[in-house]
């Protein structure tokens, strides 16, 4: 059967280090990844700025009015 520990100091003193470790650098790495992530989808989207596409190419309704006025 599985032993249980009733603290975490108990665990962590039975040899449970490794597994606080692994713990640990997942926690880390999907933080990091998170961050990554965050600084990517930012410059993405700094790239391709929506409101300057209008600005450049305007819908075809706006270039109707623009050649009837």
């Amino acid at each position: 059967m599985e032993k249980r520990f009733k603290t975490a100091h108990t665990f962590l003193t039975k040899g449970g280090i490794f597994i606080a470790i692994l713990w640990i650098t997942t926690i880390g790495f999907v933080i990091c990844l998170g961050i990554v992530g965050g600084v990517h989808f930012y410059f993405v989207r700094q790239a391709l700025n929506v409101e300057d596409s209008i600005i450049v190419d305007l819908l075809p309704e706006e270039e109707e009015q623009t050649k009837k006025s």
